[in-house]
């Protein structure tokens, strides 16, 4: 056996961990670059991050203190809080996290390069047959490079396409990805894929927040969990409009009292069905993108999928205010499909239309406000309008088209014949 020194870098292992304390959010910025528990060569480093990522998976704001405790509770550290705090001393502002991110993920790498260079050479010692040998190497090597940037291989990527087509075609599947529970939408979209910016737009008053919930809805019925940001609208008011979906019971009728005992117990049923569903309400005001994608990469790293609502684009707040309107939208559209990409997820965004559109025409592509990039970004973009009138004006992976769906407007319910 060859004793070379491991490769171990002290410091950056500290930084990284001392930036969390210092900003949560960083946690998702760590995960999002590839950092994982074989990242620290530290034992102590790595049961200090799996206790940060238990606190950021839990969406449960954490200090020096609590991850001390946990130290001291569930890996029985004799001294937690001089640990913790001599690991805290190593950051004072987060500004440097990024290189020493790199530092880190290099360092690990090297560790891995240089235990299929000490396993080669040992097989190579051992005489062991040169075929294994050289496969071993092979995946050793690539194992060891999944943490950076590289070219698309070709001819693997390539067969995966043809793969992929072969399997949905013996099994006649008619979508990918996620069901919109609607066939003939399903039909035309192929089902909300993977790393798609999904655009739904509409005038006020056309039904797309009632749209998005029903969506939202088909695919809780799925048990996908969903997490709805609402920057219009409160969580009490999309419950209501989701309990009046599930149990039919329209809730204006209770102005005039004509709401009966077993409709009442209508809504409870629905209620209780909302309850064991795997849905989740973000209604605060003031909302970034930056903010979004720190919760999706948590909600990720808890339950492992999460479809993402956003009711609606032009509400989400700016962090540049010196760029123009446009500038803006165009910035967080862009950020927003980066995000659903990196994370091989998928979102449904809302989209207001321009108030200088043609109100009786058919909606296009270039009445969505603020336009340009939207239209860029997106995978897809359907339009509703009229009484149920869906037109699929933008879409990457399929055709576009037109389809009318029923809508039952007292208790917001999308249904097909």
């Amino acid at each position: 056996m060859i004793d070379i020194p491991t490769p171990y870098n002290q410091y950056a292992e500290e930084f990284i961990l001392a930036s969390t304390f210092l900003d949560d959010r960083v946690v998702g910025d760590l995960i999002a670059s590839g950092i994982s528990e074989d990242t620290f060569h530290n034992p102590t480093h790595k049961d200090v991050w799996r206790i940060v990522k238990q606190f950021y998976a839990e969406g449960t704001v954490f200090d020096e203190l609590g991850v001390a405790m946990k130290l001291k509770e569930q890996y029985d550290y004799a001294e937690p809080i001089a640990i913790v705090n001599n690991i805290s001393k190593a950051a004072e502002t987060t500004t440097s996290t990024p290189i020493y991110i790199k530092t880190c993920i290099d360092t690990e790498r090297r560790r891995k390069l240089l235990k299929a260079a000490i396993t080669c050479f040992d097989s190579v010692r051992d005489e062991d047959d040169p075929d294994t040998i050289q496969e071993k190497l092979t995946q050793d090597l690539q194992d060891s490079g999944n943490n950076i940037l590289t070219d698309a291989d070709i001819s693997t990527e390539s067969g995966k396409v043809i793969t992929d087509i072969r399997e949905r075609n013996s099994k006649q599947v008619k979508f990918i990805g996620i069901s919109t529970g609607f066939p003939l939408l399903d039909y035309y979209l192929g089902g909300y894929r993977p790393e798609s910016l999904n655009i739904l737009a509409g005038r006020p008053g056309a039904g797309k927040t009632s749209l998005a919930l029903q969506l939202a809805i088909n695919i809780l019925f799925q048990q996908i969990p969903v997490r709805i940001w609402s920057l219009e609208m409160s969580a009490e008011q999309l419950l209501a409009k989701l309990i009046a979906n599930l149990s039919a019971v329209d809730p204006n009728r209770s102005k005039d009292g004509l709401i009966t005992e077993a409709e009442f117990e209508l809504m409870e049923q629905a209620r209780y069905r909302l309850m064991k569903l795997p849905l989740f309400i973000s209604d605060a005001s003031h909302v970034t993108v930056e903010r979004i994608a720190a919760q999706h990469r948590r909600d990720l790293v808890r339950h492992g999928q999460c479809m993402v609502f956003i009711d609606y684009l032009q509400l989400i707040r700016s962090t540049d205010r010196k760029l123009s309107r446009e500038q803006q939208i165009s910035t967080m559209s862009r950020d927003l499909k980066c995000l659903f990409k990196d994370t091989k997820t998928q979102g449904i965004v809302l989209s207001q239309l321009n108030r200088n559109s043609d109100q009786s025409a058919e909606p296009k592509l270039s009445d969505l406000r603020e336009s340009g990039a939207i239209e860029q970004d997106a995978d897809t973009v359907m339009f509703i309008y009229g009484e149920g009138q869906v037109k699929i004006g933008k879409n990457r992976h399929g055709a576009e088209g037109k389809l009318t769906i029923n809508f039952n407007k007292p208790i917001s319910k999308f249904t097909t014949n």
